[in-house]
This record gives structure tokens, C-alpha cells and sequence, in this order.
């Protein structure tokens, strides 16, 4: 595995690439932390990695530990489901796995992610795996034998 015990803690309280937003003649992230964590992310990520970046298609892992808002007490076992979207903090990583871990993020290809409160401030962060996606064997689609079925019907048999 790549990163030792195939896993990769990323300390920090994780941030969302936010909308794109007009400013002083470019396009600025809205979230102004988005860039900082980001970079801290990389560094981490390309510490823990071990070996080539790699190439072909990936899958992703990512459990986000995240800060618990004051509004929910400690006793209440809720999972986040408030802002940041998950997909605003994969984008974040994703650029963050580039270019130590893998050469695009276009490569990733499939993606599960998690997102938990963090028991403490201290244990804010993300973890991430990484690996080479496997294809998996072909099944026959629901409509290959449909198809089959509809020629058979215009060709009259």
C-alpha cells in the first residue's frame, strides 16, 4: 500500500471549495480557508506517500472528522448532515492528492465518503485512502437482453 497501514490521517479542520466568485478581474473561491487547508492536505498527503504517483483510474475513501456545531450537544450521536456539502470538501482533496498521490483527480472514478463529528477539536481531520480501481467483471445490463428482445420482434422471429 501506498500510504503506510493504506490509510492517510490529514490533521486539520477540513474546508470546502466554495462557489466561484467574481473578484479584482479573476474568479476567487467564497471560502477563503478553502486554499490554506487545501495546501496543508497536500503536504501531508505527499509526506505519508509512498512511491510513483498513481496512473489509470482510482478509488477514493475519505471519513471527514468534522467540528460539531455548538447548536448540537455532545450527547446527541447526530451525523453532519449541514454545510459543507461532502462534494465541496472532495473537491478540496481531490486537488489535494495531485500531483504526489495520483496525476489528476479526473482520475478518480469512484469515491466513498463518510462524514462523522469529531469527538474532539484535536481530532479534526480527514482519512484517506487511495487505490487503483479494479474492474470489476461485466454483468449483463437489464437492457442487452430488451435490445435482443426488440430485434427479435422487428426482424419477425
Amino acid at each position: 500500500m501506498p500510504f503506510a497501514g493504506g490509510w492517510c490521517f490529514v490533521r486539520g479542520c477540513p474546508q470546502a471549495k466554495g462557489s466561484k466568485q467574481p473578484g479584482r478581474g479573476k474568479l476567487r473561491d467564497s471560502n477563503p480557508n478553502a486554499a490554506a487547508w487545501q495546501h496543508i492536505a497536500r503536504l501531508q498527503l505527499a509526506a505519508a506517500w509512498h512511491g510513483p504517483p498513481l496512473r489509470g483510474p482510482v478509488v477514493v475513501r475519505f471519513h471527514f472528522l468534522m467540528p460539531r456545531p455548538q447548536r448540537v450537544p455532545p450527547e446527541r450521536d447526530d451525523q453532519p448532515c449541514v454545510p459543507p456539502d461532502w462534494d465541496k470538501l472532495c473537491r478540496t482533496l481531490g486537488d489535494a492528492l495531485k500531483p504526489s498521490v495520483i496525476g489528476d483527480d479526473g482520475q478518480i472514478c469512484g469515491a466513498v465518503i463518510d462524514l462523522d463529528y469529531a469527538p474532539t477539536p484535536r481530532d479534526l481531520g480527514v482519512l484517506v485512502q487511495v487505490e487503483r480501481r479494479v474492474k470489476p467483471a461485466l454483468v449483463p445490463r437489464p437492457l442487452d437482453s430488451l435490445s435482443v428482445a426488440i430485434t427479435s420482434l422487428c426482424d419477425g422471429r
